[in-house]
């Protein structure tokens, strides 16, 4: 047994102990605050790049009977066919571009971002720029034949959306080269379907072309 006067002073003890603990947490997380407002204030922002033309509005849902091994020759066979096609590089096949980093997963949708360059950049540095993006997939020429098939007015006017994937999945020219593929949507309507070099820098009116997937847990 304990007497009252114990009693008190017990409870006087633990109220103490608990407001401290409590301002201790409130102290904390105040620091953790501030820690966190500062690291935003201060962070790095890449000018070299500029905003998502599409303002984060852009999705893309995969067909489902997309086929990855026949998505580029399949694409080849129609647009070579239209009057819009000024020119389609001969090189633009599936079998040139079979490795892709990921691969597309039919009846599933993507986000769609697309940065345009606004200064002198190498393909590593655009490469670090996508996979700042949560959910990125580096999709290649399947991305960007796709995407064309079925959204062709997404496809700025005036600029080179560029492609980009992992040196080792793209195509290796006699001069050692590494092939990106791209596509320059002139006013008119008119396309060409081409290549860049992955060796080389990307400048001004250039377009990094990126997917992304979905936080499908945001679904409400």
């Amino acid at each position: 047994m304990i007497t009252s006067g114990q009693k008190k002073q017990l409870l006087r003890f633990f109220k103490k102990g608990l407001s401290k603990f409590l301002r201790t947490l409130r102290d904390r997380n105040l620091v953790q605050n501030d820690f966190a407002k500062s690291l935003q204030k201060h962070s790095i922002v890449d000018k070299r790049f500029g905003k998502d033309l599409l303002q984060g509005k852009g999705t893309f849902t995969v067909p489902p009977d997309y086929n990855h091994d026949t998505q580029v020759d399949t694409f080849g066979v129609k647009t070579r066919k239209f009057k819009s096609t000024y020119h389609y590089n001969d090189r633009l096949i599936s079998e040139n571009f079979a490795k892709t980093t990921n691969k597309f997963v039919p009846g599933k949708t993507y986000a769609i971002k697309m940065f345009p360059i606004l200064e002198k950049v190498r393909s590593k540095v655009c490469l670090n720029r996508l996979k700042a993006e949560p959910g990125n997939v580096l999709v290649g020429a399947q991305g960007i034949t796709l995407l064309r098939e079925y959204q062709p007015d997404l496809f700025p006017v005036g600029k080179e959306l560029v492609s980009l994937d992992e040196k080792k999945t793209l195509l290796k020219d006699t001069n050692g080269n590494h092939r990106v593929p791209l596509v320059n949507r002139h006013s008119g309507g008119i396309c060409q379907f081409h290549f860049g070099n992955f060796e080389s820098c990307w400048i001004p009116g250039n377009v990094l072309l990126c997917f992304c997937e979905l936080d499908e847990s945001s679904d409400a």
